[in-house]
């Protein structure tokens, strides 16, 4: 097809980079957005409103209840989606998804995202992953290994190894013992009211609370055996 001025071409003169990539899914604001549009309005701003103080670590898009970060650092990503995971615990949301790494290549023009990348591909396969294994959050894919030992060393323990896998910390790096309390009552409250069939994913998510308390502590760093 002849070039004319309606033609444009995204990724002249760029090339792909090796970038982490996060996929994250916002479990059931897809049925909140059927149910109570303006419900689910209120806290798709207030989760935008916080990701977007995050975005000088990240790039960062959001479409409805998914969320692609994208950084050259495995550490900047893993810690937005810390974040992620913890403002949308304090709406009563869950949340889903991986993080890979790959060649990723992107380009905006005239307010268009342009995105072709091997990472998202790999990170929406380890987001559905956990899907399939009714694990509740976001996994790093088994291609990240070694785990940089910055990220396994930072002293918010924001990666941990539970269960043979690489997962994100759902806890705020910076929440005090009490919130943690909180937090651990509050899912217990949604998975005794919430159908029989959706309680095997708090149960499993409390489990994982549990495991980091015990093995962390408060302060996030790993007690001495």
């Amino acid at each position: 097809m002849a070039k004319n001025d309606l033609y444009i071409s995204p990724f002249e003169g760029k090339t792909p980079e090796e970038r982490f990539v996060a996929y994250i899914d916002i479990l059931g604001f897809g049925k909140e957005v059927n149910d109570n549009l303006e419900a689910a309005i209120d806290v798709y701003e207030d989760l935008i409103g916080h990701c977007h103080l995050l975005g000088r670590l990240v790039n960062l898009s959001i479409y409805s209840d998914s969320i692609i970060l994208q950084s050259a650092k495995l550490i900047d990503v893993a810690y937005v989606a810390t974040m992620v995971q913890f403002i949308a615990l304090t709406r009563n949301y869950l949340v889903r998804g991986g993080i890979a790494v790959g060649k990723h290549l992107e380009s905006r023009q005239n307010g268009n995202l342009f995105v072709v990348s091997k990472a998202l591909v790999k990170a929406v396969k380890q987001e559905k992953l956990n899907q399939t294994q009714e694990t509740p959050c976001i996994t790093l894919h088994h291609e990240i290994n070694p785990v940089p030992s910055v990220v396994l060393n930072d002293p918010a323990r924001i990666v941990v190894e539970y269960k043979g896998q690489n997962i994100v910390n759902p806890f705020n790096p910076h929440m005090e013992s009490s919130q943690r309390d909180g937090i651990h009552s509050q899912l217990i409250e949604l998975r005794d009211r919430c159908p029989e069939k959706d309680q095997p994913k708090y149960t499993w998510y409390i489990e994982l609370m549990d495991f980091i308390l015990r093995t962390y502590g408060e302060s996030g760093r790993q007690r001495p055996n």
